[in-house]
């Protein structure tokens, strides 16, 4: 939580009172991953893919989940997947790195995972 003043961002005053805020910030992180490519291995997304879906609905409700879906090769099959996720902490991004369904059963063979800041326009 940091406390940010009402001037430095150009909020209002009222009453000649500046306003002020407390603001938990959210990290969003990126998520690029890719599948393994050896034999079986579409096969084993599309068995883990019900399990890897009902838990990225299970961040969503917690608002958690921003946006995501499957990497395409130019032959529309998918090989990997690309999350936003909106997170309160470094803790809580390693728990969903030891957590999601296509991490855990080996799905995902290569990960990139950055912070983002989303523009504001």
């Amino acid at each position: 939580m940091i406390k940010i003043q009402s001037d430095s961002i150009g909020w209002p005053s009222k009453d000649g009172i500046l306003l002020t805020e407390t603001i938990g910030y959210l990290m969003k992180y990126i998520v690029h991953a890719y599948d393994h490519t050896g034999p079986g291995a579409l096969d084993r997304r599309m068995a883990v893919r019900p399990a890897h879906l009902a838990y990225v609905r299970q961040l969503k409700e917690k608002g958690q989940f921003v946006l995501g879906g499957a990497l395409l090769n130019p032959e529309q099959t998918m090989i990997g997947s690309m999350l936003i996720l909106d997170l309160d902490s470094e803790a809580d991004l390693q728990d969903y790195l030891k957590t999601d369904p296509y991490i855990v059963e080996g799905v995902w063979e290569n990960m990139d995972v950055k912070p983002f800041r989303q523009a504001d326009v």
